[in-house]
């Protein structure tokens, strides 16, 4: 349990020193659009970007508006040379593997989800610092989001129906295989029934 606890500060405090290194917590300038700070945060992360988020902005105009869509950020990050793709999720099950989620927030909000080395993912509000994702901050996840790297489920649904379907008939011929060997023990154990024999004086007449 020490060993646990250990390893999971050891990784909250590793996590909170690479993202302060792309943004300090106190920088005055990564402010503004949500969407644009966090798309700027898994550029500089992902070393995609050597600008400073002012000139990010004036390179592009949908960055500097009050608010932002996922398609406008997937745009820039497609222009950007990042391979996001839009998906939709499920909060409530496992996160969809990826390196990084630009993942919206309900009511009009997004965050920076990232999964580490130890499985666990941690979620960034730029220009704030990097947090183990809460049960709180998973609730406030909508299901939409844009994923940056997504890897393929190795475990996908038509690989899930074969595996089934092998299973029962795995399954159904185990069933078989005992029912004979048991029905074959019966036999066997099964008394042989005599015939009754007939007395000296049955047999003489």
């Amino acid at each position: 349990m020490m060993r646990l606890m250990l390893l999971g500060v050891l990784s909250v405090v590793l996590a909170s020193n690479l993202m302060a290194k792309v943004i300090p917590k106190s920088s005055p300038e990564i402010a503004g659009n949500c969407g644009a700070r966090c798309l700027y945060t898994v550029l500089v992360c992902d070393s995609a970007t050597n600008d400073d988020f002012k000139k990010f902005l004036s390179e592009n105009p949908d960055c500097r508006e009050e608010t932002m869509s996922l398609d406008a950020i997937f745009k820039i990050a497609s222009k950007s040379g990042l391979n996001g793709q839009l998906i939709r999720f499920d909060p409530d099950k496992p996160l969809p593997p990826c390196r990084h989620l630009i993942a919206h927030v309900s009511p009009e909000h997004f965050l920076v989800l990232s999964q580490k080395e130890t499985g666990l993912w941690y979620y960034c509000d730029p220009p704030s610092g990097v947090a183990l994702l809460s049960p709180l901050q998973r609730s406030r996840l909508s299901g939409t989001g844009l994923a940056i790297d997504l890897k393929e489920s190795t475990f996908s649904i038509p690989w899930m129906v074969v595996t089934l379907a092998a299973l029962t008939v795995a399954f159904s011929l185990a069933y078989r295989v005992l029912g004979a060997k048991r029905r074959l023990l019966r036999l066997q154990l099964k008394p042989r029934s005599r015939r009754p024999q007939k007395s000296f004086f049955e047999s003489s007449t």
